[in-house]
């Protein structure tokens, strides 16, 4: 990355990374500068303007593949994420054992999937561990809405156009949740929560309709 010209990225091993906050720079003027909290994956700052350099980079890395995902027609419509059980997630190489739907889940999903769809009939939902990277980043990119747990597949949000509204069902975490708000403000992106009272509850109809 760094030959690439980014020596600002910076990637943690898995030892480094519960780290990273005490590692992480400070003091852009581009920077939000969030609360110090516990968790590995919580730096204290997030730059802007590297986040936009480095989702161009990415972007122009995987081109060919984009191009190839663009035949899809996303473009404007309602994203929902439905989380998945993959065997990736109890392999070797899996970081973090029992992630996606053991981790946190949506008891009601089809409920909270039929009320987004009266709103926005145009509703896409998918389960991002079956779509490659490329067609990931095509996804958010064209998105308007994007509405999804709070886990790794809001990182996209890196991918996303100003202005794209996004909702994140946010259950009890046991560190500071606001990376991915932060994450938003960075991109530009319109984001608010729905709460969620557990990590694998019903979410709360009456309190998402509203926000929709």
């Amino acid at each position: 990355i760094a030959a690439l010209g980014y020596p600002q990225v910076r990637l943690f091993p898995k030892g480094v990374h519960r780290r990273m906050r005490d590692d992480a720079q400070s003091g852009s003027a581009n920077s939000i500068v969030v609360e110090e909290a516990r968790g590995y994956d919580f730096p204290t700052v997030y730059d802007a303007d590297l986040f936009v350099r480095v989702a161009a980079m990415i972007k122009q890395r995987v081109t060919p593949d984009l191009a190839a995902a663009a035949n899809t027609n996303t473009a404007g419509k309602t994203v929902l994420v439905r989380r998945a059980t993959h065997p990736f997630y109890a392999s070797p190489k899996s970081e973090i054992k029992h992630s996606g739907a053991d981790r946190r889940s949506i008891a009601n999903f089809d409920q909270v999937e039929e009320a987004v769809r009266a709103v926005y009939p145009d509703l896409i939902t998918v389960e991002l561990e079956q779509m490659t990277f490329a067609a990931q980043i095509r996804l958010f990119h064209d998105a308007g809405l994007v509405i999804a747990q709070h886990g790794a597949a809001l990182t996209n949000l890196l991918f996303c156009r100003p202005g794209t509204r996004v909702i994140e069902i946010l259950p009890p975490m046991p560190h500071s949740s606001a990376h991915f708000s932060a994450l938003s403000t960075c991109m530009g992106l319109d984001h608010i929560t729905c709460q969620q009272p557990g990590l694998h509850s019903d979410v709360p109809i009456d309190d998402l309709k509203p926000l929709l």
